[in-house]
């Protein structure tokens, strides 16, 4: 990623609710592509908490989804950022403050099952890791942030469904 491509990338405009207010995001991308040129020491955990105020009133803002989806790739993108590697156990970022994220003890409980299947001790299978749906934590807790989670289980997919790590080959 490039600070060009950062000052390139456009949100839609939510149709039916208010999104992320256009100054504060637009603030935040200068601030990230100043850091992609050496001039910002942003950090990957600076991206996962930033939070934006929702567009004031009679305006739309940006799409949260779409922000928020461009923001996991910066983080991704920034020297210092975590890549998932299934055979690590990993420490997913917290769901931001307005999100409620995946139930962090069904998550752990998965990773769990990866590692074992990672090993060979249970027959997980790669379709098995793509399928899954956990549950939003508690009314009063918030919890790991979907799309990390989301790419930790990819990489862990791929990883299961090569032929060397197959469940077919568990005895």
């Amino acid at each position: 990623m490039t600070p060009e491509d950062v000052r390139a990338v456009r949100f839609a405009r939510p149709a039916d609710s208010p999104g992320y207010d256009e100054r504060q995001v637009d603030a935040f991308l200068a601030r990230v592509a100043a850091a992609l040129r050496g001039g910002d020491a942003l950090t990957p955990a600076d991206v996962w908490d930033v939070v934006f105020a929702e567009s004031p009133p009679g305006h739309y803002g940006y799409r949260a989804s779409d922000v928020d989806a461009f923001l996991e790739e910066v983080a991704a993108a920034l020297p210092g950022a975590p890549r998932p590697d299934p055979a690590d156990h990993p420490r997913f970022p917290p769901a931001p403050p307005d999100r409620r994220g995946y139930a962090a003890d069904e998550v752990d409980a998965f990773v769990t099952r990866i590692h074992a299947a990672l090993r060979g001790a249970d027959p997980l299978t790669a379709a098995e890791v793509t399928e899954v749906v956990f549950a939003a934590p508690p009314p009063e807790g918030r919890g790991y942030r979907e799309s990390s989670v989301d790419d930790f289980l990819a990489a862990a997919a791929s990883w299961l469904a090569e032929p060397e790590h197959s469940s077919s080959d568990v005895a």
